[in-house]
Formats: structure tokens, C-alpha cells, sequence
């Protein structure tokens, strides 16, 4: 089980932005909208998944944010496959990704 800390500095760096990379930026701004849409499990299975998107100084692996959510890692494997299925589709028609090196 993982857990990656953030540094301030990390954080800091990044300033207003969820990643230098403007498709990354929009991938992850398009998954925080849909998971905070959704609510519930999956927007906590989220916040866990990848903390850093909520300002928080972490990301973690499915198996950690199971343990957490004393949920089978099946269930949240499935929260989180389901926002990547509804993100999925709107990230690619996206100018940010268009435009990045994601769609070479």
C-alpha cells in the first residue's frame, strides 16, 4: 500500500494550476467536477486517489484508499472506473488535449 506526500514546495510550485501540463490540468479538473457531480464513495475513493486534485498533499494507490475506505479494492477499482468512463470521452474532444502531446 502507497501513499506519495506532496511537499509544500510541490504544491506550491504548481500554483493555481492541478499540473503544468494544460491537458493533465484539464484531465484532472474534468474529474473533479465529475466525481464531486457523483458525490458519495466514489467522490471519497477520489479524494484519496489522487488528493493533490482537492489541494491535498497526497496521492494514493487503489489498495491504500480501500484500506481507508475499508472497501474491496474491486468496489473502488469500480468508482473510479466509472468517472474515467464519463471523463474519458469529453477530455479528448478538449482543445488542451487536442493540442498536447497525448494526441501524437
Amino acid at each position: 500500500m502507497t501513499v506519495v506526500k506532496i511537499t509544500p514546495e510541490e504544491m506550491e510550485s504548481l500554483g493555481n494550476r492541478l499540473s503544468g501540463d494544460p491537458a493533465v490540468a484539464k484531465l484532472y479538473e474534468l474529474i473533479k467536477k465529475e466525481a464531486e457531480e457523483i458525490g458519495g464513495d466514489t467522490l471519497r475513493a477520489w479524494q484519496l486517489h489522487l488528493g493533490k486534485i482537492w489541494g491535498r498533499p497526497y496521492v494514493m494507490t487503489l489498495d491504500e484508499v480501500a484500506s481507508r475506505l475499508r472497501m474491496p479494492v474491486s468496489r473502488v477499482t469500480g468508482l473510479i472506473q466509472e468517472v474515467q468512463d464519463v471523463v474519458r470521452p469529453k477530455w479528448l474532444a478538449t482543445p488542451e488535449y487536442k493540442a498536447s502531446r497525448f494526441a501524437r
